[in-house]
């Protein structure tokens, strides 16, 4: 028995089996990839749609941004944990540890300056914080920097960004966008 392109040769030796062509199976593969393509364009079109539900923009006359006060420190806490959680990166058990770690660092670094935040409240409704963003400022030694085109030494204060939170019922409303704006 002589074998062919389309015909595979049984290791028994019994019968041939029939097995497809390069082109038909080459074809076969474009038209899986082409409706695996689809079936994406679907799925985001309709998470595009879900989008487009969402609540209208924050503007600027709707909320109020202010600095951090010592007040604030339980409130900035539970953002720091809440924003670990919603990155799945904070177990149970450590959620009660890293809120009292935080307030404790935060009761002296905000007097002291060492860290700096803002909350973003609804202009009506100014103890409802929506959102929140600090800093942590710390000392740095001095180094080389290139600035226009001239290698400088520079150094002082850097700013680490830090506890980016925005609470769920006023995400992807532009919040984030009008605070750093």
């Amino acid at each position: 028995m002589v074998a062919r392109d389309d015909v595979e040769t049984n290791p028994s030796g019994l019968s041939p089996v029939r097995t497809r062509s390069r082109q038909s199976l080459s074809l076969q593969l474009r038209q899986e990839i082409r409706c695996q393509h689809n079936m994406a364009n679907r799925a985001k079109s309709r998470t595009s749609k879900r989008v487009r539900r969402v609540p209208p923009l924050a503007s600027a006359n709707m909320l109020c941004i202010r600095l951090a006060t010592t007040p604030d420190v339980p409130t900035i806490a539970h953002h720091r944990v809440q924003m670990f959680a919603d990155m799945k990166v904070l177990p149970w058990h450590l959620r009660e540890r890293l809120f009292r770690e935080t307030s404790q660092y935060l009761e002296r670094a905000i007097p002291s300056g060492k860290y700096v935040g803002w909350l973003a409240s609804v202009r009506e409704r100014p103890y409802e914080i929506v959102a929140g963003a600090g800093v942590q400022l710390r000392p740095v030694l001095p180094h080389p920097v290139k600035r226009c085109g001239r290698v400088v030494l520079t150094g002082g204060v850097q700013a680490l960004v830090l506890n980016v939170f925005t609470a769920p019922a006023w995400r992807r409303r532009g919040v984030a966008r009008l605070a750093n704006g």
